[in-house]
């Protein structure tokens, strides 16, 4: 059983949160050009409180609304699809049209000013200061219908530029969860991770549970851990991985952050047991060699739980990642945001807030997309979510806030380096000494 009283908690001393940072605004701004809107108080508005019937008697014709979704699986937009088509049944009012695309397609969008009225985007702290996406503060704040039962404290400010929201958070991400194959472990006599395991059990396992054909790996003990550096860090003490809050600190110089970018490593560049691009291509990505029973064990956030609820062919479970001197784990938002070239501003906030109402909660919960934001629900988790609720509570959590500097320099600095200790040309230390004395031309001039 979780604690929703230990969760709402955790989420209070890192950063503001989403509904008092929106509340410190008390004059709600007129309707300025380009489609940012104040809630109008109108038909789409009021709808939610009408019966259906009584709203399609009213309606001449419903209000289109055109949202891109992207995901990375077809059970993910399942997922979507349902949550749509709950909405279009209960609001006859609106009419949601959901079209299927790319991330970059939609960032591109978004830019260009062609986007759809909704959009699932992850860089509102640098389209939103760009009038390319509208503040959601007035919404936030006029709707205490659901922000009283909001996740608020825990979900935190990461889309808030300058004391405006270009977010909104439909459901919670947190991990790294530690997904395995109950079967493997159990045909290779090794006990299952718990969440009290080490790096080195983690690591002894992953050495047992690797086999080979030759000089050709047929079942693979763990995924390539490069991309869980920066937890691994902060589990090692360093607070929030590579950088701190403010964006203005590089963290990756530390000795606690050089110890956990050497042992991630290890796995490829000395064991020499985790799949590579040419294996990724024939087999897919982690989830899918996970599905099929070729990867043992994998470290992954818990947008995985979606497609992982369709296995039928083996039993599995999902731990907290290994806790070192503390324990860490992401917090991340769902994030749907609303452009400025959208004509029904107060129709599309009635779908993004539809996911925090709790009926679209109990669908989150159902699919397990990710964790609810409808508080009441917490409480009453189960298996993986129940976990990464868990995860939450004991802190330690890397706070994901976005900067376009970080940005730049993971694209321009980190990601080169990487692939060059990839191919052997560059030690791990060697590429943190160059991206420590790179990272200064980065910082913004304060």
């Amino acid at each position: 059983m979780i604690s929703r009283r230990r969760f709402l908690h955790a989420g209070t001393a890192t950063a503001a949160v989403l509904l008092l940072a929106a509340c410190s605004s008390p004059s709600r701004p007129a309707t300025p050009a380009g489609g940012q809107a104040t809630p109008s108080g109108g038909t789409a508005a009021s709808s939610q409180n009408a019966t259906p019937a009584q709203a399609a008697a009213g309606a001449k014709a419903p209000v289109t609304i055109t949202y891109s979704e992207w995901e990375i699986t077809e059970a993910q937009l399942n997922f979507h699809k349902a949550v749509v088509k709950r909405f279009n049944d209960e609001h006859p009012d609106i009419k949601v049209d959901m079209q299927q695309s790319q991330l970059d397609k939609v960032e591109t969008q978004i830019v260009a000013g062609t986007a759809t009225d909704v959009v699932h985007q992850y860089k509102s702290y640098i389209f939103g200061p760009k009038g390319k996406l509208i503040d959601l503060n007035p919404y936030i704040q006029s709707d205490k219908e659901v922000m009283d039962h909001h996740l608020a404290p825990t979900v935190l400010d990461l889309y808030r530029v300058k004391g405006k929201t270009y977010a909104f958070a439909r459901a919670i991400s947190t991990g790294p969860l530690n997904f395995f194959n109950k079967n493997l472990f159990d045909e290779a006599k090794v006990a299952y991770p718990t969440n009290d395991w080490t790096w080195e059990q983690y690591e002894e396992a992953a050495l047992k549970l690797t086999k080979k054909e030759g000089d050709r790996i047929t079942q693979f003990g763990t995924d390539d851990l490069v991309g869980m550096i920066q937890n691994l860090a902060a589990a090692n003490g360093v607070k929030n991985g590579f950088w701190d809050l403010d964006g203005q600190k590089l963290m990756m110089g530390d000795p606690g952050c050089r110890e956990a970018a050497n042992w991630a490593w290890k796995f490829t560049t000395q064991y020499k047991i985790t799949p590579d691009q040419t294996t990724y291509k024939e087999l897919g990505g982690f989830w899918q060699m996970f599905q099929t029973g070729k990867l043992a064990q994998s470290m992954s956030a818990i947008w995985v739980l979606t497609p992982y609820q369709t296995i039928k062919s083996f039993q599995w479970d999902g731990v907290m990642n290994m806790k070192r001197k503390e324990r860490a784990g992401w917090l991340i938002m769902y994030p749907l945001s609303i452009t400025p070239t959208c004509k029904n501003p107060d129709a599309a906030y009635q779908f993004l807030r539809f996911y925090a109402t709790k009926e679209g909660s109990e669908l989150v919960v159902q699919y397990n997309y990710g964790l609810p934001v409808w508080k009441e629900l917490v409480s009453d988790l189960k298996g993986p979510l129940a976990t990464a609720a868990e995860l939450i509570q004991e802190g330690g959590r890397i706070i994901n806030k976005p900067y376009e500097h970080t940005d730049e320099f993971t694209n321009k600095e980190i990601n080169p380096r990487w692939d060059k200790v990839r191919n052997g040309q560059m030690t791990v230390d060697k590429a943190i000494d160059e991206l420590v004395a790179a990272w200064p031309k980065y910082v913004p001039a304060s």
